[in-house]
């Protein structure tokens, strides 16, 4: 959206930290309305595996709010990068977490049994904590295609991985940029540091954070647990 306005941090920071000091800063900034709406829309997105509509979430909270209200937040959360709409302006393309309507090459699976996607590597982490489910992953090496599979307990930490010489990246974001377009859909699982490394180089050493073999289970993980943190601050009522 044209409206988006770049973050103002009082100190210079990495890159890949700017995500997490936006968010941090969003959490605490949300409506009671805002926050209703990310709830539900979180449960539609990973339990049907699919979001209502614009019209078809004004119907829904109507009975409380008017329909200008509830328009004026949903309007409220794409400003603030939590919600993004598809180009029809109706349907909903993702949601904070990067959780998404649209197949993506990462497909998780909580204790309902429905298949949902989300965006990036960084999102799969996320994904357990901030449901509170264990969930499981499914997805290719972004550099060879080799399968790859996760499983996370309710409180984010791996039970499972496959193979286990798993690593990740993080992108760094600007500030700017559309989070899924540039961190998100850039963020993804490789089978080990070499083809972790291959990508890196292929792409011209992108700012970010390689997730290694040595370090997802620790920085990776404690990343991803501390934006679960501020996504279940927005999104549980």
């Amino acid at each position: 959206m044209s409206d988006h306005t770049p973050i103002d941090l009082d100190v210079p920071l990495a890159p890949e930290m700017n995500l997490y000091f936006f968010m941090r800063e969003m959490s605490g900034a949300l409506s009671h309305l805002e926050v209703e709406l990310l709830e539900h829309l979180v449960a539609a997105g990973t339990t049907r595996g699919w979001f209502p509509k614009v019209a078809q979430l004004v119907e829904r909270f109507s009975d409380h709010e008017t329909a200008d209200a509830i328009r004026a937040a949903i309007t409220d959360l794409r400003r603030r990068r939590l919600l993004y709409l598809a180009a029809d302006g109706e349907a909903i393309a993702s949601i904070v977490g990067g959780v998404t309507h649209q197949k993506t090459a990462i497909t998780v699976t909580s204790e309902e049994g429905i298949p949902f996607h989300v965006l990036g590597a960084i999102d799969a982490l996320t994904v357990a904590p901030m449901l509170q489910k264990a969930v499981h992953v499914r997805t290719k090496c972004a550099i060879s295609g080799a399968p790859i599979e996760l499983e996370l307990d309710a409180e984010g930490h791996l039970t499972k991985m496959k193979p286990a010489s798993l690593t990740a990246f993080v992108p760094g974001w600007d500030g700017t940029a559309s989070i899924p377009e540039t961190v998100s859909q850039n963020s993804h699982f490789f089978t080990s540091d070499k083809e972790l490394h291959a990508w890196q180089h292929a792409h011209g050493e992108p700012e970010g954070m390689p997730l290694t073999e040595h370090t997802l289970r620790s920085v990776g993980l404690e990343m991803a647990h501390a934006m679960a943190a501020l996504y279940v601050k927005m999104s549980v009522k």
